[in-house]
């Protein structure tokens, strides 16, 4: 619901305030979410490193296993590869949409957050759709189809939104790669959990997330 409303209060407040506030605005958000962070206590006996052992080095060491772990096993190879690919056309895509609605579309701010909410609206959409498909296949590598039928989603929706130039064509594609992203993240999400033992689902799910960024 984030990813619904926020881009489209943002293409309002821009409109309404201009974009120094907004960035005034953001920046405020993050400091009220540090106080927020500031007032949780975990209580707990911390780790104890070996003796002799550097702070920094049992990180590294940590960090180590959960990447030989991921590169070890083909089918979390595949996982983060397809993650990637996945980030890398989202990333892409989010400062370019800015572009072509004001270039392409000569549309305003408030188009441009409408357009950009559809994503969430897909989003919703399909984590209900891959939640069935889940359950229909079979259970060997079904995850891994999605992840595929989730690449090819968000390969075709990019391709529709630059084949019409049109706002309607714009929020169609988005939401077609609302749907494409949960199909590759939350599938690959829970293969990485399945796949990973126990005991190394803390460094591994660490270590797949700082190879990613």
């Amino acid at each position: 619901f984030a990813r619904i409303l926020s881009p489209a209060i943002a293409g309002a407040l821009v409109a309404a305030v201009g974009p120094a506030s907004c960035y005034f605005l953001d920046a405020g958000s993050y400091l009220v979410s540090a106080g927020l962070i500031l007032t949780l206590a975990i209580v707990r006996e911390p780790a104890r490193p070996a003796p002799g052992t550097h702070p920094v080095r049992a990180v590294l060491d940590d960090l180590g296993t959960g990447i030989r772990f991921i590169f070890t096993h083909p089918l979390l190879t595949f996982v983060i590869v397809a993650m990637a690919c996945g980030m890398f056309a989202v990333s892409c895509f989010g400062p370019l949409i800015a572009v072509y609605v004001r270039d392409i579309l000569h549309s305003s701010e408030v188009v441009f957050g409408v357009v950009n909410a559809m994503i969430g609206v897909g989003m919703i959409g399909g984590s209900l759709v891959a939640a069935r498909l889940a359950r229909q296949l079979p259970k060997s590598g079904a995850k891994g189809q999605i992840v595929v039928v989730g690449l090819l989603i968000m390969g075709a929706a990019v391709a529709f939104v630059a084949a019409i130039p049109a706002t309607w064509a714009t929020a169609v594609g988005l939401f077609g790669l609302g749907v494409g992203v949960v199909f590759v993240f939350v599938s690959a999400s829970a293969m990485v959990q399945g796949l990973t033992p126990l005991e190394l689902v803390g460094r591994v799910s660490s270590s797949l997330w700082a190879v990613l960024s």
